[in-house]
């Protein structure tokens, strides 16, 4: 049964039984991520447990991860969850790449996000990122949060100092 119908940001929002799910878009990005984040809230106003359908999402920007992060995080809060169908090939590869998977349970399939009982919270939300043989500690979420890339390491922004050495880690200096 449908709830709520946005389809000029391609988040529609319905209910299985209880639970809200939002589907979301095929592409989601700077575009449209604030539909997202609209629907999520809409979704999750009177549920602790939400549920996002990411099945058919084949790209997601750092925008659509921030919305999904902060989201995450309001749930936990107001002690829920909020549950991720992953998407296509390329949304898997982005949320590991980015820790996210680490940050929200991700589900293959929206009756496994249904029939799954309350989780513990993940854990903190920092990763590590190691762009080769320098491996730097980034807070993840004022990244997606503010809807910014996260940064990225290379060899000649090492050299210059843009990124602080960490002592003891090969290739450091």
């Amino acid at each position: 049964m449908v709830t709520d119908n946005a389809p000029e940001q391609g988040f529609p929002i319905w209910s299985a039984g209880a639970m809200p799910v939002v589907a979301a878009a095929t592409e989601v990005d700077i575009g449209n991520a604030a539909g997202l984040r609209g629907a999520i809230a809409s979704a999750s106003a009177d549920h602790p447990v939400s549920v996002v359908d990411m099945s058919r999402t084949q790209s997601c920007d750092s925008s659509g991860l921030g919305v999904l992060v902060m989201a995450a995080s309001r749930a936990r809060e107001a002690g829920g969850e909020l549950r991720v169908v992953q998407g296509g090939p390329a949304v898997r590869r982005i949320f590991r790449v980015t820790g996210v998977d680490r940050m929200f349970r991700l589900f293959d399939s929206l009756s496994e996000a249904l029939a799954a009982g309350i989780a513990d919270p993940p854990p903190a939300a920092s990763m590590t990122v190691q762009p080769g043989p320098v491996a730097l500690e980034l807070p993840l979420v004022p990244f997606l949060a503010a809807g910014q890339a996260l940064p990225r390491a290379s060899r000649s922004s090492l050299d210059r100092g843009a990124f602080p050495r960490r002592a003891g880690i090969a290739g450091s200096g």
